[in-house]
């Protein structure tokens, strides 16, 4: 792709990404940055890696001249628009196998992470062709979501620390069911026996709770 500061006449017009297939994109040029472009699309904001733009050309259409322009985050690169799209719902290119949708949790210069149905996904930025913002998803407001966010957080970037929370509750879980087991039945060597094996099921539980993929070791 040509250098971007070729794109800078561009700007305000309406363009056409690529030529065809998941990844053409069409839409009102706002930004040209070091490694990324900035689109007003119909279905909003598209910010777009530059690295994979094979083709980039002016269409027809109006270039709303007379409209306000969205606002938009300008950063000087796309690990820095990743970085301030935390805690927010994303979908990751336009189409086809690679495209994923999900809440970003972290980011670093070379990937960036998200939660998907409950299942955390790392993404290198070298296969991230496009980021459009999921106006019709949820950004964390409440302070109820925030400690299930940060937790997720803490699994990703400390997994040591999150085992150890884990079988702490692992373990809290394994002590209130075998209290449970001593006031439902007499006491005696079948209900210790199984208040015994339900605490030593609590590091195995710790183990799943806080690396599900993980081998058994």
């Amino acid at each position: 792709m040509a250098h971007n500061s070729q794109l800078y006449n561009l700007v305000g017009s309406q363009v056409k990404v690529n030529r065809g297939g998941p990844d053409s994109i069409e839409g009102q040029l706002l930004g040209v940055h070091s490694d990324y472009m900035v689109l007003n699309t119909n279905n909003g904001v598209v910010y777009v890696t530059t690295y994979h733009v094979k083709s980039i050309s002016q269409a027809s259409g109006n270039q709303n001249s007379g409209s306000t322009m969205p606002q938009y985050i300008q950063s000087y690169s796309m690990s820095g628009v990743l970085n301030q799209l935390r805690h927010q719902h994303v979908q990751i290119n336009r189409g086809g196998p690679e495209k994923i949708a999900g809440l970003v949790i972290d980011t670093s210069p070379n990937m960036i992470i998200l939660v998907v149905n409950n299942e955390i996904i790392r993404i290198p930025l070298t296969h991230v062709k496009s980021i459009t913002v999921v106006t019709s998803g949820k950004t964390i407001k409440t302070k109820a979501e925030a400690p299930a966010i940060t937790t997720i957080q803490a699994a990703v970037t400390n997994p040591e620390a999150a085992i150890v929370r884990a079988a702490v509750t692992a373990r809290a879980a394994a002590t209130d069911r075998a209290a449970a087991i001593a006031r439902e039945a007499p006491a005696g060597p079948a209900a210790e026996a199984e208040a015994e094996a339900a605490a030593e099921t609590a590091p195995e539980a710790a183990r799943v709770a806080a690396d599900p993929e993980a081998p058994n070791k």
